[in-house]
């Protein structure tokens, strides 16, 4: 059961990742004319809130939010084959969506501003909806990748 958990997880987790930061990157771009802007705003987790973010790519700061965004990602898609698994449920459109809505309902309704994923503060909500529907697609197309009657038998 964990090995399934943690091997659906890591191939859904690195689709979530990559997805999703193509689509800050892509919102940003077209909202501020850097793709590194939204990324960089991810900072603020750890830099705090009175710290300005830069523009551009910025070694540590673009890097360190690609590496944040990995880390929420891969811990969502761990809570979403978690739950399939504990369910019995195969990934279906309604669980991706379900899965996405949860997500964003926890980071930006649960979450201290602090750990709130900082994307909204470079780009419009549209950008926003745009990384969770990014969210939702991968959560979606996860039976591509992982093969659960195959790990089932195991």
């Amino acid at each position: 059961m964990l090995k399934r958990i943690i091997v659906a997880g890591i191939k859904t987790g690195a689709a979530l990742s990559l997805s999703t930061v193509l689509a800050i990157m892509a919102s940003s771009k077209h909202e501020t004319g850097d793709a590194w802007n939204a990324v960089n705003a991810i900072c603020h987790v750890v830099d705090g809130e009175e710290i300005s973010q830069p523009s551009g790519f910025q070694k540590r700061e673009s890097i360190l939010g690609l590496g944040l965004n990995s880390a929420a990602m891969f811990a969502w898609s761990f809570l979403y084959e978690g739950a399939l698994h504990l369910t019995k449920q195969k990934s279906t459109p309604a669980t991706a969506i379900a899965g996405s809505a949860a997500a964003y309902v926890i980071d930006y309704h649960l979450l201290t501003e602090r750990l709130k994923p900082g994307i909204e503060k470079k780009i419009s909500s549209n950008g926003v909806f745009l990384a969770y529907a990014a969210l939702a697609l991968a959560f979606g197309l996860s039976p591509l990748w992982n093969k659960y009657q195959d790990q089932d038998a195991q």
